[in-house]
């Protein structure tokens, strides 16, 4: 969902490009309806709208939550995959990332009442997320991408214009291949880099069908074999395989009911059974689990998924079971001697979706109090994200940057990979250089650290040096000692220029702080206290 301060005001993602500087990499409905577009750079974007709000773009984080949305995807389809990425960005595309889930819906839709009912209730779940579903079904992959990027994206912009929120009752239309003329859609909709749509649209190429009028040989000697493939997957000639994100769990374990049961009890004792099976696999292997996927199927309604994140990996039974039931009844109405879903469960699944191998080491002579606290350290984290949620549990992150309040970033201390292992499905992403601290730094730069730089009413004298004292809080703050200027500034491949002229000074009253001149603005803020 769109926080409130986010709704009535355009925003984009930014990101460092190293060879272009920072460029726009996703930009909301209302700033591309004000001409802002993904690629541009965040220089241009922010002279041609003022009031634009900038984000950090984390494609780490981007790419874990669409894999967690194919984890729980798995109660409408046991085949679930990520969009296969070709080596070169799709034409009509800014990221080089997943952005869409597969479902293999072959014989299922009868099993939800229809095409129909399946992708109303896909809708509701992601509705239930904070997302807009942009959906349709056809007999191939081509197909059913092209017409949920190019037909019905459209759709759901106006619509995210219009409200500015999410709502599963206004769902876009429902959308099959038979219903629409898929040789009408443009080039870009065949998934085509960005080199080929240029030399096909030289050509005068912009359709489907005016592309497949041409000969198919000579297209194959010009252009490539790929370009018939996407041709043919878009016409539902020819049958593309969904890469499943996990075809096979290596650890799971699954219980049937032959009588369906609502009890909180019975359900309680279910799922310790289950784990502790669960942790009989992972220990005989020398494996632990980081995340685990609980699925409770129930009767006449959609499966309730239940995600649970670790700090380490773990294949401790009682460390274990106690946040996957307090997970599961955070989920539902907790405290009830009833099923809080009230519906009977007619089946549970515990899948370790990402797993590490358990870190033995022998106990020193002399043990330090960070070694001996270690697991009491792990298992405090796994609760407190247990209640608050993964994303409310961070640890922070230090990149290069030359504005201090951007050189930390905070990153979930759970259901991260911990043994510097790459999952399959995730692709080679940047890393952030680290920045080690110097001993330097206690006298160069605050304790306390304003993310937001404070406004000051301060008059500069005319050599525009130090001012001799300055208004804050209603006060007077004279400078009795000062150390500086220290100049910061941005690169111009940054984006927006920043020059500051920073000072430690120390006031009348005896505080130590850290204030600057903004060069551009020529004003004094405040940033932070030592």
């Amino acid at each position: 969902m769109l926080g409130e301060d986010l709704k009535q005001q355009p925003f984009v993602l930014q990101a460092r490009d190293p060879r272009r500087g920072l460029r726009i990499m996703a930009a909301d409905p209302l700033a591309r309806q004000m001409g802002i577009a993904p690629g541009m750079s965040v220089s241009e974007a922010s002279a041609l709208v003022p009031s634009l709000r900038l984000l950090e773009y984390d494609a780490q984080e981007d790419l874990q939550a669409i894999i967690e949305l194919a984890e729980e995807a798995w109660q409408f389809s046991p085949l679930v995959g990520l969009e296969s990425l070709d080596e070169h960005l799709w034409a009509g595309r800014s990221l080089h990332q997943p952005q869409a889930l597969f479902l293999d819906a072959t014989g299922l839709t009868d099993y939800f009442g229809g095409e129909a009912t399946l992708l109303s209730l896909i809708n509701q779940w992601l509705a239930e997320k904070g997302y807009v579903g942009i959906m349709a079904i056809a007999r191939s992959v081509g197909a059913a991408w092209a017409i949920a990027n190019y037909v019905y994206r459209q759709q759901a912009t106006i619509r995210l214009l219009s409200m500015r929120s999410v709502s599963a009752a206004e769902a876009p239309a429902v959308a099959t291949s038979q219903s629409i003329d898929l040789k009408r859609l443009p080039i870009e909709a065949l998934r085509l880099d960005r080199k080929t749509a240029h030399s096909l649209h030289q050509l005068g190429i912009r359709t489907v069908e005016s592309l497949a009028r041409l000969p198919r040989a000579g297209l194959a000697n010009r252009l490539g074999e790929r370009l018939l493939d996407r041709l043919d997957a878009v016409l539902e000639s020819q049958a593309e395989p969904i890469r499943c994100l996990k075809e096979k769990v290596a650890y799971s374990v699954e219980q049937t009911l032959e009588i369906p049961t609502h009890h909180r009890d019975t359900i309680e004792e279910l799922l310790r059974r289950l784990t502790l099976q669960l942790c009989d696999q992972l220990q005989h292997h020398g494996h632990g689990v980081i995340r685990l996927v609980c699925c409770l199927r129930v009767e006449q309604a959609p499966a309730v998924i239940v995600s649970l994140g670790l700090f380490r990996a773990t294949a401790d039974r009682e460390h274990l079971f106690p946040l996957l039931w307090g997970a599961v009844l955070q989920r539902y109405a907790a405290g009830s001697r009833q099923s809080p879903h009230r519906k009977n469960i007619t089946a549970i699944t515990l899948n370790a979706m990402l797993t590490g191998p358990l870190v033995w080491k022998q106990t020193d002579l002399f043990e330090c109090e960070a070694n001996r606290h270690r697991e009491s350290l792990a298992r405090f984290v796994d609760s407190v994200s247990g209640r608050l949620g993964r994303r409310q549990v961070v640890a922070a992150q230090i990149q290069r940057h030359p504005q201090p309040e951007m050189v930390c970033q905070w990153r979930p201390l759970t259901g991260q990979r911990t043994d510097g292992l790459k999952q399959s499905t995730q692709r080679k992403l940047p890393r952030v250089s680290s920045v080690e601290p110097s001993c330097h730094d206690p006298l160069r730069r605050p304790l306390q650290l304003w993310q937001s730089p404070v406004p000051l009413e301060a008059k500069a004298p005319q050599d525009d040096g130090l001012p001799s004292h300055f208004f804050f809080d209603g006060q007077t703050h004279r400078i009795v000692r000062s150390c500086g200027p220290e100049r910061i500034e941005s690169g111009w491949w940054q984006g927006a220029n920043h020059r500051r002229d920073y000072y430690r000074i120390e006031t009348d009253r005896g505080a130590w702080l850290w204030i600057y001149r903004d060069l551009k603005l020529r004003t004094w803020f405040l940033h932070g206290v030592f």
